[in-house]
């Protein structure tokens, strides 16, 4: 339905956009549009997985709109207030994001917090779109029971309570509900017609990997500025589960975080969200590209004490960032629901982008501990990302360890 949105060929072999394969030989130098991705050398590597001969067509021709700032708010949580002003994407598509967090305290984790952005659309000839600041979730205790439909029993076993115990601000546990929880799999009631699940196929799900392990190396070599290098980052890998509870959250066809998306094995599952509006139709790899850039670009309102034990500075977006980076994260998954929306009597298409990771981040203690490249590798490095440690060293990661700081 929407496949006009891939422009370039899905290939059978694992040659990424921006990049021509033939004889597993790189044939075309990589189109690098944004501030770090891709990374030309990493991608020969990758690319001579490859095992047939493919091309890619060249970018698609851009649509350049009238875009305005919109006016920056701001929201305080919990004694941290974040800047909420935006922009757009730099190439005609508008974009919201969001993350979460949990608290960190005595060793205890102690609930989520959720701050979202939102970008206003404004075209030539419109007026400004009104778009509401979604209040923050208050922190309460819900019952969660298994929901009946008429299979049976849908998706019991993350009706579980101790499944979504979460300390609120008080102290107390309260369980959240699990955005698998009485879900059948079908998109929300609301959701708008003509809306799909967009496939993530190995090629898709190879190009968002080395997106986020790109960004992962490149803070870890110590290249990002402003930034030590990382002692122990981990190569993240795909996580089936993680990308099924994502899809389930961008089913709602609703730019809001779930309650909880834990899986048995990650208990303090984090997420990232964001939302793209495209005018026409667009390359769903120069999509995923941009969203994920724009995640890691908050790293310029970041700063290495922030680091060094993860805290939100003043009037600073930064979560999308520290989610990214984190040296606990070992796994991601992701879903991509894309739906039609009219804004000032314009139709885009909209793309609705969420990622879990295996732990989100925890206040108070570091993001990533800083010392020399990859020295604390005890697996050795990724052939593919020099300053991260191999995959290897992800069954030595503990879930939920806590550093001394």
């Amino acid at each position: 339905m929407f496949n006009m949105l891939l422009r370039r060929k899905v290939l059978p072999c694992y040659c990424l956009h921006g990049v021509a394969c033939k004889d597993n030989k790189l044939t075309s130098a990589v189109n690098s549009s944004t501030d770090f991705l891709p990374d030309t050398a990493n991608y020969r590597r990758l690319i001579s997985r490859c095992q047939s001969s493919s091309s890619l067509s060249s970018s698609p021709w851009r649509w350049s709109l009238l875009l305005v700032a919109v006016i920056g708010l701001q929201k305080q949580s919990h004694g941290a207030s974040f800047d909420l002003a935006g922009g757009d994407d730099g190439n005609g598509g508008l974009f919201e994001y969001d993350y979460s967090v949990v608290y960190y305290d005595d060793e205890n984790l102690t609930g989520e917090s959720t701050t979202a952005v939102t970008e206003t659309p404004v075209t030539v000839t419109t007026e400004p779109v009104a778009t509401e600041q979604t209040e923050q979730e208050k922190v309460e205790e819900v019952t969660v029971t298994p929901t009946e439909s008429a299979a049976g029993t849908v998706n019991d076993f993350y009706c579980q309570q101790d499944l979504c115990l979460q300390y609120d601000f008080t102290g107390q546990l309260v369980a959240k509900r699990h955005v698998a929880c009485g879900h059948d799999g079908s998109f929300a009631a609301d959701c708008p017609t003509g809306r799909t699940l967009f496939k993530i196929d190995p090629q898709i799900r190879m190009f968002i990997i080395h997106l986020h392990n790109e960004a992962r190396n490149r803070l870890a070599n110590g290249s990002v500025s402003g930034f030590e290098s990382a002692l122990r980052m981990p190569t993240v890998e795909w996580d089936d589960e993680l990308a099924e509870l994502a899809e389930l959250n961008a089913k709602s066809c609703q730019f809001k975080h779930d309650e909880c998306r834990n899986t048995n094995l990650y208990r303090q599952a984090g997420q990232n969200l964001a939302l793209g509006y495209y005018p026409v139709p667009t390359d769903i790899f120069d999509i995923l590209e941009k969203l994920t850039n724009l995640w890691f670009n908050e790293f310029k309102d970041a700063n290495q004490q922030v680091m060094d034990e993860y805290n939100n500075l003043p009037n600073a977006t930064i979560g999308h960032f520290t989610q990214m980076v984190s040296d606990r994260t070992t796994k991601i998954g992701c879903g991509i629901v894309i739906y039609p929306k009219k804004v000032s009597g314009f139709t885009f298409k909209v793309v609705l982008y969420a990622c879990n990771y295996s732990i989100t981040s925890i206040f108070g203690q570091p993001v990533y501990r800083k010392g020399p490249a990859a020295a604390s590798c005890s697996t050795g490095t990724n052939p593919y990302y020099e300053s991260l440690c191999s995959v290897n060293e992800n069954q030595l990661v503990k879930s939920v360890p806590f550093y001394d700081v």
